[in-house]
């Protein structure tokens, strides 16, 4: 599996923004998960490169106070910091939303996701409601995509709470990518390194 090279003529309206969260410590994986070695890119960078193919002009990364390296060597990207990434994903989500502000649709993706691709990022990016991917099974979750009106939703998740766990007093929409392995993500060694041997 390879990320596309495809780079879109369109670019994505500056009102829109996607934020790759890359805060988390990666207990699972032993530490330094981001900056991993994956097939000559760091594991992060991936979900970045996704971003910017996709052709979104304003680009968000969470990180803790002290990001991966990876985070550090991006061009064109604005930092945003989760200050107590120990409490859970839900922190991440909030600094997001809240540096998001005043756009009018916000796209949350995890930098441990290296095989989402740009063409579903930008579907994402073209809704207009609160939209999840939907996983196989019946499950959903990340990437997601919010509109304006419901950023107050997302700043009132807590700890390890995921956006998909509100109640958002609305029909969402699930949208499935067009293929499942693009939903793999990365949580330990072993499982990065069998993706390194599927490259």
């Amino acid at each position: 599996m390879k990320p596309s090279s495809l780079r879109n003529d369109c670019s994505i309206e500056s009102g829109i923004v996607v934020a790759v969260l890359a805060a988390g410590r990666g207990r699972r994986f032993g530490g330094g998960k981001l900056d991993a070695d994956l097939g000559g890119r760091p594991v992060g960078r991936w979900a970045t490169d996704s971003a910017e193919h996709a052709g979104f002009l304003r680009r968000l990364i969470v990180t803790a106070p002290q990001p991966p390296r990876f985070a550090g060597q991006l061009q064109g990207w604005e930092r945003v910091i989760n200050h107590a990434p120990a409490n859970g994903i839900a922190g991440s989500i909030r600094a997001a939303a809240g540096a998001a502000s005043p756009c009018k649709r916000l796209v949350i993706m995890l930098a441990d996701m290296p095989f989402i691709e740009p063409e579903f990022l930008r579907a994402l990016a073209q809704g207009s409601g609160v939209t999840f991917t939907q996983y196989p099974g019946g499950k959903f979750g990340v990437p997601a995509a919010f509109p304006a009106r419901v950023f107050e939703n997302l700043a009132s998740l807590t700890g390890e709470q995921g956006a998909a766990s509100l109640d958002w007093g609305e029909a969402i929409c699930l949208l499935p990518p067009d293929k499942a392995a693009s939903l793999r993500d990365i949580d330990t060694q072993d499982i990065l390194s069998q993706i390194v041997r599927e490259l």
